[in-house]
């Protein structure tokens, strides 16, 4: 079943990587569609962020629930200051010292991460553009030059990021119950 709903960042955004020129590409000769199709998207990207932010909070207070049942008091200390992904690596070696089972432990890690990367892209793309649906995402060094990337983005592929959303938070949900059970403290 998961590895039919795993989606990865590649397959969903399928990104682009294009040689930088003399000049950024971005934010040129742009069409009267790309206001338009901004406002349809908007309300997609709205529906991913509020997804995001609510396992991410899953995220810190299972975190936190590993710290001590007790009080989250320790654990929000540790994690005021921590970005999503070091909060899943800190998750991970949480459930890795206490033997939760591998191969659900490398799987949940997987989704964690393939959500963080994808909510990202959504949310720092510059939705610039003279196509409109491959916008500009980061600049990246490439082997030999510099690379502009951008990020194929459309009302589909940002359903997919929301289902994988959705997805994650019910594994999370159904792994945190067998390992909280497991590690009360």
């Amino acid at each position: 079943m998961m590895k039919n709903r795993k989606k990865k960042i590649d397959t969903i955004l399928k990104p682009q990587d294009d040689p930088l020129g003399q000049y950024f590409r971005i934010g040129r000769d742009l069409n009267d569609t790309t206001e338009k199709f901004k406002e349809d998207i908007a309300p997609l990207i709205g529906h991913i962020v509020q997804k995001f932010n609510s396992l991410n909070a899953n995220l810190e207070v299972a975190i936190c629930d590993l710290f001590s049942k007790r009080s989250h008091e320790l654990g929000a200390i540790v994690l005021c200051k921590m970005s999503y992904q070091d909060k899943v690596k800190l998750l991970d070696v949480f459930l890795k010292e206490r033997e939760f089972n591998e191969k659900k432990r490398g799987d949940l890690k997987s989704y964690l991460i393939d959500v963080g990367e994808c909510r990202n892209a959504v949310i720092h793309a510059l939705y610039e553009s003279d196509d409109e649906s491959y916008f500009y995402s980061e600049l990246k060094k490439g082997k030999m030059r510099l690379e502009e990337r951008y990020i194929k983005i459309t009302p589909e592929g940002l359903e997919e990021i929301k289902d994988l959303i959705d997805f994650v938070i019910e594994i999370f949900d159904q792994y945190e119950d067998e390992w909280s059970g497991v590690y009360d403290n």
